[in-house]
């Protein structure tokens, strides 16, 4: 029994498998929208770590977030700020 596939090609269904193809122009296209949060955010956020861990470190003083809230928002920061997308 066969099914088609995405690109309009006969796909087998007993062997569980389905091929999809991509463009090279779609792929950048697909790139580009997945990684765009991550681009807005190191534009909008700080290039210096210290404003973000006093901010988180006050949030858990003042106990408006438990401590490993307030770890993994600067841990999540650093890993943002690390993060470099293709241009």
């Amino acid at each position: 029994m066969s099914n088609p596939t995405p690109d309009g090609q006969a796909g087998n269904a007993e062997s569980g498998s389905l091929s999809l193809s991509l463009s090279p122009s779609r792929t950048d296209q697909l790139a580009g929208v997945l990684t765009a949060p991550v681009t807005l955010a190191q534009r909008l956020l700080p290039a210096s770590p210290t404003p973000v861990a006093l901010a988180t470190g006050a949030l858990a003083l003042a106990g408006l977030v438990e401590w490993p809230v307030a770890a993994a928002l600067s841990l999540g920061y650093l890993a943002l700020r690390g993060w470099r997308t293709p241009h």
